[in-house]
């Protein structure tokens, strides 16, 4: 009921609480396409490096319910959790090139089709864990690819290799997404 209540409100809930040592970074809010950019780019722009996360979107429901296991400095996690209110509220995207973050790895990427028509799943494998690294492939589905995405997941492996995966919707035709993921996601 709590959830419920302050989404009908247009509440963003944000809260960040020890776990296992780490920190859970959790969010509750209306879902909207580019939502995960918008949270991926304020992660990074205070600090808070995302090493394994979770999402759950109630898509016919118009709900996120969103985790992040991250790496924060404890001075930084109020402004983290100001930050994320208002640019989820503001739907404020953080600008600047994702290919930057980019250059800081060897990496490969693979898309595929799922079952239904214009679903895909997008598979990420990079060389190490980067700080960033979910805002920039979050800001290449959404911005270059035109994607909702409806899951992902990331996995982080003793910060040597990297792991992620998403599952996305996108009316562009698969050849230009083929185009986009040899181009802009594979080095």
């Amino acid at each position: 009921p709590l959830l419920e209540d302050s989404l009908r409100q247009n509440k963003v809930l944000v809260d960040i609480a020890p776990f296992k040592g780490s920190s859970l970074l959790i969010i509750g809010c209306k879902d909207y396409p580019g939502l995960l950019e918008v949270i991926a780019g304020s992660c990074y722009y205070e600090g808070a490096n995302i090493k394994q996360s979770h999402a759950f979107s109630g898509s016919g429901l118009g709900i996120a319910f969103d985790f992040f296991d991250i790496e924060c400095p404890q001075e930084r996690k109020n402004n983290l959790k100001l930050t994320l209110r208002k640019s989820i509220a503001e739907r404020r995207f953080l600008e600047g090139d994702p290919d930057v973050i980019f250059r800081l790895l060897n990496y490969r990427a693979a898309i595929s089709p799922l079952r239904k028509p214009e679903e895909y799943c997008l598979d990420f494998e990079g060389s190490r864990d980067t700080p960033g690294l979910l805002y920039a492939l979050t800001n290449v589905l959404h911005r270059r690819m035109d994607a909702y995405i409806h899951s992902f997941s990331v996995n982080t492996h003793k910060d040597v290799r990297v792991f992620n995966t998403f599952t996305f919707s996108s009316k562009k035709p698969r050849e230009e997404l083929v185009y986009i993921v040899k181009n802009c996601l594979n080095r």
